[in-house]
């Protein structure tokens, strides 16, 4: 194929650091000129609203999510009332909300943490 030859061609040629200083900046401008907003779902039985911040989470939250084995696991008696989550590299916090709110642990406090603030919820 002649597009991926010339990819090549100019790949070999150019620096390592220029590649990943353009993929950088493409995801920088792809975050800038999303359209943020915010969305309800259902997420592993949940209904939740989340703040889509970025073309990453549009495609990762604004569907609704069956039940993953692992949150069935945590809810049939591993998380005891008043639980605390730890979520790190939270994103957008669904799973810590999941897991420390509603039916999973009353009372339940999550701790989510992730690195860029762009999308990371306020802790509650």
């Amino acid at each position: 194929m002649v597009g991926a030859s010339v990819k090549e061609t100019i790949s070999s040629l150019v620096p390592v650091c220029w590649w990943a200083r353009r993929r950088v900046l493409r995801i920088k401008y792809a975050i800038r000129i999303f359209r943020r907003r915010a969305v309800t779902h259902v997420y592993h039985g949940s209904p939740l609203t989340v703040r889509l911040a970025d073309p990453l989470a549009k495609g990762w939250y604004d569907h609704d999510w069956p039940e993953l084995a692992e949150i069935t696991l945590l809810r049939k008696g591993r998380l005891h009332e008043g639980a605390r989550v730890f979520d790190l590299g939270a994103h957008q916090g669904v799973v810590a909300l999941v897991l420390a709110g509603g039916s999973s642990a009353p009372g339940g406090k999550w701790l989510p943490w992730r690195q860029a603030d762009i999308t990371a919820p306020s802790p509650g």
